[in-house]
C-alpha cells in the first residue's frame, strides 16, 4: 500500500486532535516561538539546527517543528515503540527528537486537582495574544 519511506505525511490515519488542531494552526498562520533544539541539550549528530527566523520577533509563521509536533504527538507506535520506520522520510526522522520532547509534557503529565483558571488566565491569554493573535478560523 505505501513505499518505503514515503513519509508519515502521506500515511492515511485517523482523523483526530492532532490533525485537527496542526489544520487549524497552519490556516490560522500560527507564528509559534522560533526554537534552535529540542531537548535542551543540542540535536546531535545527524539532527541539523532548523533555519534562523529573519525580523526582529523571534518567531517563525510557520516553524516546521512545532506543527510536526502537533500533528503526530498521538502517533505512539511511531514515536514511542519504534514502529513504521519503513515508511519515515528523513524529514520524519529529523522530526522524531521534537516530537518526543513534546510528549514529555503531553500524556501522563496531568495533575489531579483542576487549577484556579482565572489564576492561569492572564497568562495564557498573552501567549494566545503573541502566537495566534485575532479572531481563529476553527
Amino acid at each position: 500500500m505505501y513505499q518505503p519511506h514515503c513519509g508519515l505525511e502521506n500515511v492515511l490515519m485517523s482523523w483526530g486532535h492532532d490533525e485537527y488542531m496542526y489544520r487549524v494552526m497552519k490556516f490560522n498562520n500560527f507564528a509559534l516561538p522560533k526554537e534552535v533544539r529540542a531537548g535542551g541539550s543540542g540535536r546531535g549528530a545527524g539532527h541539523p539546527q532548523p533555519p534562523p527566523c529573519h525580523g526582529p520577533v523571534p518567531t517563525c509563521p510557520h516553524p516546521p517543528q512545532a506543527f510536526y509536533m502537533v500533528r503526530f504527538h498521538s502517533f505512539y507506535p511511531w514515536h514511542a515503540h519504534g514502529d513504521y520506520g519503513h515508511l519515515c522520510s528523513e524529514e520524519d526522522l529529523r522530526m522524531l527528537p521534537w516530537v518526543k520532547e513534546l510528549n514529555k509534557f503531553d500524556l501522563y503529565t496531568k495533575q489531579e486537582e483542576l487549577p484556579e483558571v482565572q489564576e492561569l488566565r492572564g497568562y495564557y491569554q498573552s501567549l494566545i495574544d503573541k502566537y495566534c493573535p485575532g479572531q481563529l478560523c476553527w
